[in-house]
């Protein structure tokens, strides 16, 4: 079985850019709920707080990501602007040549598909926010 999804890509948006974030999502993704990939701030680096995702991507999500935005069929009311504020806050690393996450930024990990979201999780610095449970 063959899949378009190739890369694995960890995204993680400063606590401040959810909203903005999630805007990039619905111009980037493939469905009208993907303004709800960044519910909330979920890790930690240091005082900041970021929001973050991990999936698959197809191989045009780098070209995607750094083209001109436009309203996709299937979110014709996205908020475009924030969505454009959100990509020219895009920080782009790999796990060799990674980006911290950082405040007033969307970092991200883009990589091969067998890259785990821990990895990259780890490349640009960040650790989970310790949940009630685990407290």
């Amino acid at each position: 079985m063959t899949t378009e999804y190739v890369r694995r890509v960890t995204i993680a948006p400063c606590e401040t850019l959810l909203y903005e974030a999630n805007q990039l999502a619905l111009c980037l993704a493939e469905s009208a709920d993907d303004d709800k990939t960044f519910p909330s701030a979920t890790h930690f680096k240091g005082g900041n707080t970021f929001g973050l995702c991990s999936t698959t991507a197809k191989n045009v999500f780098l070209d995607m990501a750094n083209s001109e935005l436009s309203a996709p069929a299937h979110a014709p009311n996205v908020d475009l602007e924030a969505a454009q504020r959100a990509q020219a806050l895009l920080l782009i690393g790999t796990l060799e040549n990674p980006v911290a996450a950082t405040p007033g930024k969307i970092a991200a990990i883009v990589g091969g598909r067998y890259e785990t979201a821990r990895q990259q999780t780890a490349a640009l610095g960040l650790t989970r926010i310790p949940s009630t449970e685990e407290a």
